[in-house]
């Protein structure tokens, strides 16, 4: 469930719900002007649910967020 109403986390945790193209491009959008945004508390979480999920496809996007 989603707590925060920024759209940068909501687009956070919609990518991590679900990491299609498209919502890696909306999140690759932000990351580009504001790098500072993505912390490491997100990309831990993110890694270790894709690593759970056996989700190939997140940890390449994620990856290449944070490239």
């Amino acid at each position: 469930m989603i707590k925060n109403n920024s759209i940068l986390e909501i687009r956070k945790e919609k990518f991590i719900e679900n990491p299609n193209h498209d919502n890696y491009k909306k999140l690759a959008e932000k990351i580009d002007k504001n790098k500072e945004i993505f912390d490491n508390l997100f990309f831990t979480k993110a890694v270790n649910i894709f690593i759970r999920n056996k989700d190939s496809k997140g940890l390449l996007f994620i990856s290449q967020l944070y490239s």
